[in-house]
C-alpha cells in the first residue's frame, strides 16, 4: 500500500503544520489497472502495425512500377521531360506516386508512435512516474519533430502534383500554381522544418516560445499564403486576361 503526505499550515492561520494523506487506489483496495492498460497500448500498437502492412500490402502495384521504372524516352540523348519542373515524365508516372505513398506511410507511422507512447506517459504518471523528465521530452519531442518533416516534405511532393493540377483552363501547372501556389509550398516547407527543429530543441530546453511562434507564422502562412494568395492571383491577375496569362501553360499541356 502506497500512502502520499503533503504538509500545509494548520487551520485558522495557526502556523503548526499538519499532515493530509491521500489515500492511493491501491492503499483503499482498489486495484492496480496499470499493467491491464499496457497491455491494451500495446495490443493498440500491434493492430496499428498490422493495419498499416494491410494497406501497404493494397499499394503492391505502386511500389512494383517503382521498382521497374525505367525513362519514358527511348532516346537517352532525347529525354521526354515536363517543361515545367524539367523532370522525365516517368518520375511523375512512378516515382511520385510512390513518393506519396512513403510520405503518408511515415505520417501515418509516427503520428500512431506518438500517440502509443504520449498514453504510455500517461499511464506511468498515474502510478506516479516523472513523466516530465528530459528523456521523456526528448522522445514526444523528436516523434513530433519528424512528423513535421514529414509534413514539409509533402508539402513538396504537393508542388510537384500541380502537374495533374485542374486550377486552370487546361490540366497542369497554371498561371497560378506557378506564380502562388509554388511560392507557398516552399514557405510552408521552410516553416514546417523551423518549427521541427524548435519542436526538438525545446525539448532539451524547455523554450517553447520559439516554437509557438513558428506555429502561430505556419498557420498564419497556411490562411494567407496558401490560400488567400493564390485566390487573389487568380481573381486579380488571370481573370481579367485569362488567355494571355495561360497561354503558356495551355501550351505545355498540348
Amino acid at each position: 500500500f502506497r500512502r502520499v503526505l503533503f504538509r500545509s499550515q494548520g487551520p485558522y492561520g495557526t502556523g503548526r503544520p499538519y499532515r493530509v494523506v491521500r489515500e492511493e487506489p491501491a492503499a483503499i483496495g482498489l486495484p492496480d489497472l496499470g499493467p491491464l492498460a499496457m497491455l491494451a497500448i500495446g495490443g493498440l500498437a500491434l493492430a496499428i502495425a498490422v493495419g498499416a502492412g494491410g494497406a501497404l500490402a493494397g499499394q503492391w502495384e505502386t511500389i512494383l512500377l517503382w521498382l521497374n521504372r525505367v525513362p519514358f524516352g527511348t532516346d537517352p540523348a532525347s529525354p521526354v521531360v515536363d517543361p515545367v519542373f524539367g523532370r522525365d515524365i516517368a518520375w511523375f508516372l512512378f516515382e511520385l506516386p510512390f513518393l506519396r505513398l512513403a510520405q503518408g506511410t511515415v505520417n501515418g507511422l509516427v503520428l500512431a508512435s506518438l500517440f502509443v507512447a504520449a498514453m504510455g506517459y500517461l499511464v506511468a504518471a498515474t502510478r506516479g512516474r516523472d513523466v516530465l523528465a528530459t528523456p521523456v521530452r526528448v522522445h514526444l519531442g523528436v516523434l513530433a519533430g519528424m512528423f513535421l518533416l514529414s509534413t514539409a516534405f509533402g508539402y513538396q511532393l504537393d508542388k510537384y502534383e500541380l502537374a495533374y493540377s485542374a486550377n486552370g483552363v487546361a490540366t497542369g501547372v497554371s498561371f497560378t500554381d506557378a506564380n502562388a501556389r509554388f511560392f507557398a509550398y516552399d514557405l510552408l516547407t521552410v516553416v514546417s522544418g523551423l518549427a521541427a527543429a524548435f519542436l526538438v530543441g525545446g525539448a532539451f530546453t524547455r523554450w517553447l516560445w520559439p516554437l509557438g511562434a513558428t506555429m502561430v507564422v505556419w498557420l498564419l502562412a497556411s490562411f494567407f499564403v496558401g490560400t488567400l494568395y493564390p485566390a487573389a492571383v487568380q481573381r486579380f491577375t488571370v481573370e481579367p486576361n485569362k488567355f494571355a496569362q495561360e497561354e503558356r501553360f495551355i501550351g505545355n499541356n498540348i
